[in-house]
């Protein structure tokens, strides 16, 4: 986010600071009435700088931050006049049209993935007053409009900010993670999703726009960390492909497999892979693999670990159909792998862990000889106009002829 954009985010978070007054005329408050409500008032605008101290670390460097937190204050202290002859306190009527203002400069600035996660930073700010929930819900529908964002998605905003550990809304669009004796994802009578996660005594709140390619995180306990960072409780985080998050005793939980649980329902044809007690002997007769058992569908990760020698490429070439095992057998949605290839081709693809290049060869030639053998009912002529293509595309064609090593 640029300069201007940061310093309209922030006369924007101190103009909704001022939320006492949504009235169009300005209000006047005797100190007598106030004072009951001082102590929370000043934790309130205490907790709202720290937010907003927050937010700036993760946009501008340390150097840099004195600078907007001056602003910030700057702008606090002209949001109230104190009137000590008189013992009160005047606050100005909202200024709905410096809403509309800062709205429009943010929507010009911001793509779509930003202005979501800006509608979260201010609708979490204001919240730090959970009295004032239903005050600034016209004043955000207003922000909603500006930036273009759905009204399903500002309720699914409201029900993620809103909740606690004690009570989360009814949402299928939440999914909250918590600790059980297994890892797996329930099905509750509650219309959101749970994921019980061995290990994790954090509470955990997940939500899903299908809009941007991350989901928003929130923990309820300290001593959770994202991507090797310590977060901090009731806060949200973008947490993104390729991200994971580690409990207080080391146990991960990664990006993909809480994303395939908001997809979990919506699959309508998933890919299932299942081994019945397969083994795999040589031809001297030594055992290869044994007694192989599995069962993995679509959305899940696999990684198999071993010591050389231990049978994991053998386990790989069976899976994939290379090898036939001597016993058992290995299907994919109930087709067998190495006797129904025909009903299965396209399904399955493997990467081997060794370059199939031959060094000898350019690149046009390796590119040439590979392609002759996926599209044998070309011509060598139209084999040859596709792989130049290709290298003009990929900008190698200079280097077409240069040998591979």
């Amino acid at each position: 986010m640029n300069e201007h954009l940061l310093k309209v985010m922030i006369e924007m978070l101190a103009l909704l600071s001022n939320i006492e007054n949504l009235s169009n005329e300005k209000k006047i408050i005797p100190f007598s009435s106030l004072q009951q409500k001082l102590e929370d008032k000043l934790k309130t605008l205490m907790a709202r700088k720290s937010q907003v101290q927050w937010y700036l670390t993760q946009e501008v460097s340390k150097e840099a931050m004195p600078t907007y937190i001056k602003l910030y204050d700057n702008l606090m202290e002209s949001s109230y006049k104190i009137d000590v002859e008189n013992n009160q306190i005047e606050i100005p009527a909202f200024d709905y049209r410096k809403v509309y203002a800062l709205s429009g400069d943010l929507n010009k600035g911001l793509n779509f993935r930003q202005k979501l996660m800006v509608f979260v930073r201010f609708l979490e700010y204001v919240l730090i007053d959970k009295e004032t929930k239903e005050e600034v819900t016209p004043i955000f529908m207003i922000i909603a409009e500006i930036f273009n964002l759905p009204k399903a998605y500002v309720n699914d905003i409201q029900s993620f900010l809103s909740a606690t550990a004690e009570k989360i809304p009814q949402n299928p669009n939440l999914l909250f993670v918590d600790e059980a004796c297994e890892t797996k994802l329930l099905e509750t009578d509650e219309n959101y999703k749970t994921f019980h996660a061995h290990g994790f005594q954090e509470k955990i709140l997940l939500l899903n726009i299908k809009e941007v390619p991350f989901l928003f995180l929130k923990f309820f306990k300290s001593g959770l960390s994202l991507n090797g960072h310590i977060i901090s409780a009731n806060r949200t985080y973008a947490f993104t492909p390729g991200s994971k998050i580690t409990s207080s005793d080391g146990n991960p939980i990664y990006f993909s497999l809480l994303q395939a649980c908001f997809y979990e329902k919506e699959e309508k044809d998933k890919v299932v892979l299942n081994t019945h007690d397969v083994e795999y002997r040589f031809k001297t007769g030594n055992i290869g693999i044994r007694s192989i058992n599995l069962s993995e569908e679509t959305g899940t990760m696999v990684g198999i670990m071993g010591g050389s020698g231990s049978g994991k490429s053998t386990l790989l070439n069976v899976l994939n159909g290379n090898l036939i095992p001597s016993k058992g057998e290995v299907t994919i949605n109930g087709f067998d792998v190495h006797h129904q290839k025909k009903e299965l081709e396209g399904v399955i693809g493997y990467v081997s862990q060794d370059d199939l290049l031959i060094e000898e060869l350019s690149v046009f030639q390796n590119l040439f000889y590979n392609s002759k053998l996926c599209f044998d009912d070309l011509k060598d002529e139209e084999i040859a106009d596709r792989v130049n293509e290709m290298l003009s595309t990929l900008g190698l064609s200079e280097a077409s002829w240069k040998p591979i090593r």
